[in-house]
């Protein structure tokens, strides 16, 4: 299953940039979110290893875009002196955050099941386009990345 994650980590850097030209940065934010979704809500319908794989692809390549985009935009929003400083923090908080998410998957895969830790976590994916529809709108993406955002919409 690792390496379907990896496969798709290797479509996604062959498909990132004519996608990102062609439908912007906004969209691809939200087809990570989707792509996470799928790739955790398919393993708590199935244990089919065909379909899990196949959601983990689509995983790795939403994965991909997401670090290509956010990597940019944090590249052109942080002041140069400021980017070790700010990289780092994003490294604290985003792999700080994957013992406490894998002790409480722990815990619900003890009272609820292994199936339930997938659907939990889908359903709290889900959660994350209500911040995406609410602050990461178009207007948003142009007033913080006009140039870009015109270039790819013109």
């Amino acid at each position: 299953m690792l390496t379907s994650i990896g496969i798709g980590g290797l479509l996604g850097t062959v498909v990132a940039v004519p996608l990102l030209n062609r439908f912007g940065r906004r969209w691809a934010i939200g087809a990570d979110i989707l792509g996470t979704f799928v790739m955790l809500a398919v393993p708590a319908l199935t244990a089919n290893a065909w379909w899990v794989g196949a959601a983990a692809v689509i995983g790795g390549i939403g994965s991909t875009m997401w670090g290509i985009v956010v990597s940019s935009i944090r590249q052109q929003s942080v002041p140069n002196e400021m980017l070790g400083r700010t990289s780092g923090v994003f490294r604290v908080f985003g792999y700080g955050a994957l013992p406490v998410g894998a002790a409480l998957a722990g815990f619900v895969a003890e009272s609820a099941g292994i199936p339930a830790v997938f659907a939990l976590c889908a359903a709290l994916t889900l959660l994350l386009l209500i911040p995406f529809y609410r602050d990461i709108t178009p207007e948003a993406m142009k007033r913080k990345h006009g140039a870009v955002e015109e270039m790819v919409e013109g």
